[in-house]
């Protein structure tokens, strides 16, 4: 029968990358093998029969009813299982990244005039804030956005 696991071995390194393996990994899951869990993270390390490629199945959006879609992850060739012990927050960190940004992009230019109310910032404050945009990101989100 084959396999299709070689069209979907593109490294993920975004949130869109991670959605377009939504319905690839639905078709690709029935035929893999469970190689070892990580219930502690909702992750799974996984082998196709047919060509041997090894996978990480997680759920990238686990706040949602279910722990949201499956996403299956490519494991690059060498050590699968210590790629899997390595790569336990490469998803969370993706999402922080986009999460983060899409925040970022939603509070608005510092318009001012009136300057940010933190102690020792100049910055002017965003519409319907006192603070600056990095003030008011630390205030709601707490600590600093993610570099992407």
């Amino acid at each position: 029968m084959g396999c299709d696991c070689i069209r979907f071995r593109s490294p993920v390194t975004s949130v869109a990358g991670l959605v377009a393996l939504v319905e690839p990994s639905k078709a690709i899951l029935p035929r893999l093998s469970v190689v070892e869990r990580d219930v502690s993270q909702w992750r799974t390390l996984l082998r196709c029969p047919d060509c041997s490629s090894f996978w990480i199945e997680e759920y990238p959006w686990s706040e949602l009813h279910g722990g949201g879609a499956a996403v299956l992850l490519p494991v690059p060739d060498g050590d699968p299982e210590a790629y899997f012990r390595s790569t336990a927050t490469m998803v969370a960190s993706l999402r922080r990244r986009h999460d983060d940004a899409e925040f970022l992009a939603k509070l608005g230019a510092e318009v001012g005039p009136e300057v940010c109310r933190d102690p020792g910032c100049d910055r002017r404050r965003i519409t319907a804030s006192v603070c600056c945009r990095l003030h008011h990101f630390q205030m709601v989100r707490g600590g600093v956005p993610s570099a992407g």
